[in-house]
């Protein structure tokens, strides 16, 4: 939860880049944010004393920025998610040294980005296909 989503003050947005940024810290250490704490503790830690999760020296310093421009305090400071997805792309093009060949390739598949906007039928008929359930 964005600190100012549980001060109660106005938000955009930019709360779902600061949720965002939780996921990748989840995903990139493969422990959540403030492991151990309780969620209350958790949005406390954030929320009132201003505190952001603890990134070890040895994660790659560009990932280690946009987490830190993500969880900005300022909401106004966080980069909208078009930029993140140029900068991802960036990444991507420097660390995998992709092409955009590459990309391209990748929007054209099923797994590709436009891939949210198959209607409600398709998903439950996918659904039913594999055998899992979307609750």
């Amino acid at each position: 939860m964005a600190p100012e989503v549980f001060r109660r003050e106005e938000y955009t947005e930019s709360v779902d880049v600061y949720s965002y940024s939780m996921v990748v810290y989840h995903i990139i250490l493969g422990r959540p944010p403030w492991a151990g704490s309780s969620e209350l503790d958790a949005v406390t830690k954030a929320a009132i004393d201003g505190e952001r999760p603890f990134i070890p020296r040895y994660i790659d310093e560009r990932l280690s920025t946009l987490l830190k421009r993500c969880w900005d305090e300022n909401p106004r400071a966080r980069p909208s998610f078009e930029e993140i997805i140029i900068w991802l792309n960036k990444y991507s093009h420097d660390v995998f040294k992709s092409d955009d060949k590459e990309v391209e390739r990748y929007k054209q598949t099923d797994r590709g980005p436009h891939r949210h906007h198959h209607n409600h039928t398709q998903i439950q008929t996918n659904e039913k296909k594999c055998g899992c359930s979307i609750s």
